[in-house]
């Protein structure tokens, strides 16, 4: 049988504000933010084990909620300092809130059933509901400040400065962040631009938190997989502590111009990053094991054979290159038509990892997984009440490793270029008709060689390709304005 998982999503948010001016010039924006998710899950055409013929065939194992609160206050003035341009100071204050929530109504889907003693798997086939162990609310806050200060020092030359406080004091303490950039005129049409800053990226409630048990395949076997929170005790004897920001260090230096009509930029990026957040290798989970996750509240431990945690492990340095044009023609009666072009090279390597916690699938898949080169080209023709539009985005090779423990069965997947295009008529100038297509000619991935081919899978392509292999996508559109 084979057990049918979705979710249905409620989505709901609003932002509410008020700004304007003082009388000493200061300007002011005072604005609150509220969000709220909800992903309540089910699963039909499963069982519990454990229950034996007293099981339902439908479930509804957990919910999911995430919800948050902005509250922001940004101030801005400008000072005469005696340069060619007034100084201007951005100052602010912002408190956040982040809440995450996990719940279940459906005890069957979690139920340790009579037959659990034969052996029998434990909760809903497939994926297993939240056990009240697994329940429960977390909550973090954080207030911050800042300040920025922007100037022409001279005609040509801008420098800018900004720093920010953060304190999340409910749980891993404070960061400190700022940003030096400049920009100088080489020419009417030429500008220079770089930027060097500091920066975090916080991990949320739920990475911190979440728990929850699910049927995966290895090596072609249906098997019961665990994703337990890094605190969990289990998790500490592998290594596992509590998720720390990631953080970050970034430098950028481009060039934008104009020749003859050509719009052109290029910039060049590099950005370390320290103790990024990622899954956990896959441990192995023995008798003794089981036994310490059924004590610490993860229920049906014993029909688990394998689990992962979240954990700040790996430091990275990612670079690239990009470059983006864009050129007008104007043909009078008969239309404009506007060409745009872009291209990107990016690299990402990995300085340093804890071994063990990453297969060699996994770094595989950081360092070449994803196209190195990257292009897209895009017509835009106008006409009267008229546009037609045509693009082409081209994908580079990247490398797959289908099989982790055997490295002679490691290839590369081709290059690819996927073609668009849409139609657009407008009538009143307030109501548009489109008509278009993504990836026109159908174009597939490549197909899964029969060497990787696996009796658990009915995937006809590879399922990591950098575009999707649902094929051709066509769709009409009516847009009015009011």
């Amino acid at each position: 049988y084979t057990p049918d998982f979705g979710g249905q999503v409620r989505d709901m948010s609003n932002a509410t504000g008020i700004k304007g001016e003082l009388d000493d010039g200061t300007t002011y924006d005072l604005s609150m933010g509220n969000g709220f998710s909800e992903i309540t899950y089910f699963i039909s055409n499963t069982t519990n084990p454990s229950m034996g013929p007293e099981s339902p065939t439908s479930f509804s194992p957990g919910i999911y909620t995430t919800i948050e609160n902005n509250l922001n206050l940004d101030l801005s003035k400008a000072f005469e300092v005696g340069l060619y341009s007034p100084l201007n100071v951005a100052y602010g204050l912002e408190w956040r809130r982040e809440i995450f929530k996990v719940a279940s109504k459906d005890q069957n889907s979690y139920r340790v059933g009579p037959y659990a003693n034969l052996g029998m798997g434990v909760g809903s086939d497939g994926f297993q509901g939240f056990g009240p162990d697994q329940q429960g609310t977390w909550d973090r806050k954080n207030w911050s400040i800042y300040a920025d200060l922007e100037v022409d020092a001279t005609q040509k030359l801008l420098l800018g400065a900004a720093i920010r406080y953060e304190d999340f004091y409910n749980t891993f303490g404070d960061t400190t962040n700022g940003k030096l950039t400049a920009r100088y005129a080489l020419t009417d049409t030429t500008n220079i631009r770089s930027t060097i800053s500091t920066g975090f990226r916080a991990p949320s409630p739920g990475q911190a938190n979440i728990s929850n048990i699910s049927t995966g395949v290895v090596d072609g076997i249906p098997v019961t997989q665990g994703q337990i929170p890094p605190t969990n005790p289990i998790s500490q004897l592998f290594g596992g502590t509590e998720l720390t920001p990631e953080k970050s260090r970034n430098f950028s230096i481009g060039v934008a111009t104009e020749i003859g009509g050509l719009d052109l930029t290029l910039d060049y990026y590099r950005i370390e990053l320290r103790d990024r957040i990622l899954n956990s290798a896959t441990f192995d989970i023995t008798e003794a094991i089981a036994q310490q996750l059924e004590a610490s509240g993860i229920s049906g431990a014993r029909s688990i054979v394998s689990f992962n945690y979240y954990t700040n492990d790996m430091s990275t340095t990612n670079q690239g290159v990009e470059l983006v044009a864009s050129y007008a023609m104007d043909w009078n009666d008969l239309g404009r038509t506007e060409l745009a072009a872009s291209w990107a090279w990016t690299k990402q390597e990995l300085d340093s990892f804890t071994p063990g916690l990453l297969t060699r699938a996994n770094v595989a898949d950081l360092e070449s997984g994803i196209p190195a080169n990257r292009g897209n080209f895009r017509v835009n023709h106008t006409i009267t009440d008229w546009r037609f539009t045509l693009q082409a985005n081209y994908y580079d090779e990247y490398f797959s490793v289908p099989a982790n423990a055997n490295p002679a069965r490691d290839y590369w997947v081709g290059s690819e270029v996927i073609f668009g295009g849409e139609a657009a008529y407008t009538f009143r100038d307030r109501y548009t008709f489109i008509v278009g297509a993504d990836n026109i000619l159908n174009t597939m991935p490549e197909k899964i060689r029969p060497i990787d081919i696996i009796s658990s899978t009915s995937n006809k392509y590879v399922t990591n390709a950098a575009f999707s292999p649902n094929g051709a996508f066509w769709y009409a559109r009516f847009k009015m304005d009011i």
